[in-house]
């Protein structure tokens, strides 16, 4: 019973970010931009990664205010290896959870 609750919170979360990440790429075709075109501009120290404080600026000029704890997780979700910075995907997309 508390595993099939966990697992519908882990769900729930899950849900939410891709819900943002999807929110996220319509603001910038919104834009007119590509995906790796917005990743380069929001890296505004040209790192190749993107902090905190850079996806929170990038998401503000989108549009989409956040407070920094939703930021944060965000940062949390998608990052993959764990130093907390955000790399552009594979594919290009500047956010992949």
């Amino acid at each position: 019973m508390l595993t099939a609750y966990y697992d519908s919170i882990l769900t729930y979360y899950d849900l939410l970010t891709k819900a943002l990440v999807a929110r996220v790429r319509a603001l910038i075709e919104a834009k007119g931009l590509y995906s790796a075109d917005a990743f380069r501009v929001f890296d505004a120290d040209r790192t190749g990664t993107l902090s905190s404080s850079e996806l929170a600026g990038a998401l503000a000029w989108l549009g989409l205010h956040l407070p920094p704890a939703d930021i944060h997780e965000l940062v949390r979700s998608i990052d993959t290896d764990h130093d907390g910075m955000v790399r552009r995907a594979p594919s290009g997309a500047p956010l992949t959870p």
